[in-house]
């Protein structure tokens, strides 16, 4: 009996044994699916309009450094994009499920590979990050085109190091205002949604909401320990679409705050009421609170 249980013992261990090494075989983590990025040359794949391909090629060559990089048509885009020797960053416009039509446009930075074959070795979407409606643009993008390649930058450097980081992919909800509570909110009056009424004590928590160009100056100026607002939604909501939200912060580009609600009509574009009490909670003397939030 004794023979017998050790035989069982050993051949479970055995399975166990070649199971793991069978899982550690074929799982390919996020992390090592982008180890290659730096090593690659990334395609900056430009739109056919003048005034954004102008603004994009000199935000990029002034901005990317953390990849070999070249520009390439939309053309030549859709030749290469099978290559597993790209990477490419490609103004994209974006339609949810239910929307006729494309709502917003994203800035998607895809790993090239074949359409079919290995998990590790097919077109790979590393992230998207919406940044303009995809008709009619408030033309806000162009003050924000330079954060908003940071920020895809910096999610490359920390997801590079880490698979915990890889998963923190900007274009995902972020809340991480409770590191910021002592830090300045600015929001321009048309980041904040019309159905929305402003407490009035706002100022007392260090939020200030003012013209768009006075936020767009927080911007370009790299106002340190400041975050902005910037929202992008479709010029002309429709069933399905979606209003995308942010904070971020003006010198170091860092997303401190990112959520996305639906908006099937104007009166959801923009911050809502839940996002500015989400943005204020941290900022009570509310000891209880505080200390929910970690701080």
């Amino acid at each position: 009996m004794k023979k017998i249980l050790t035989l069982i013992v050993l051949a479970c261990t055995l399975t166990i044994a070649s199971g793991s090494a069978f899982a550690q075989a074929t799982i390919t983590t996020r992390k090592a699916k982008i180890s290659d990025f730096t090593s690659k040359t990334t395609r900056m794949v430009l739109t056919g309009d003048a005034i954004f391909d102008s603004a994009f090629k000199e935000e990029v060559n002034r901005r990317w450094l953390i990849s070999p990089f070249e520009f390439c048509s939309q053309e030549e885009f859709e030749k290469s994009k099978n290559s597993t020797s790209y990477y490419f960053l490609a103004p994209l416009d974006s339609r949810n499920k239910k929307e006729a039509e494309p709502g917003v446009a994203v800035l998607s930075l895809i790993k090239g590979g074949p359409e079919t074959g290995s998990a590790d070795k097919t077109t790979f979407e590393v992230l998207s990050l919406p940044y303009a409606a995809a008709e009619e643009s408030t033309g806000r993008e162009y003050v924000f085109l330079p954060v908003l390649i940071d920020i895809i930058q910096n999610y490359m450097r920390s997801a590079s190091l880490s698979d915990a980081a890889s998963f923190s992919i900007p274009g995902r909800k972020t809340n991480k205002l409770a590191k910021a509570s002592k830090m300045k909110v600015v929001i321009s009056k048309n980041d904040i949604a019309p159905s929305v009424t402003l407490p009035d004590n706002l100022e007392e928590k260090n939020i200030f909401v003012v013209d768009e160009e006075e936020a767009d100056k927080v911007v370009s100026g790299y106002e340190t320990e400041t975050l902005v607002s910037y929202v992008v939604a479709p010029s002309e909501p429709q069933k399905g679409s979606s209003c995308y939200v942010m904070l971020v912060s003006a010198d170091t580009h860092e997303v401190y705050y990112y959520s996305k609600h639906s908006a099937k009509d104007a009166s959801k574009i923009g911050f809502l009421s839940d996002d500015i009490k989400l943005i204020t909670i941290p900022r009570t003397k509310d000891n209880k609170i505080l200390s929910i939030l970690g701080k």
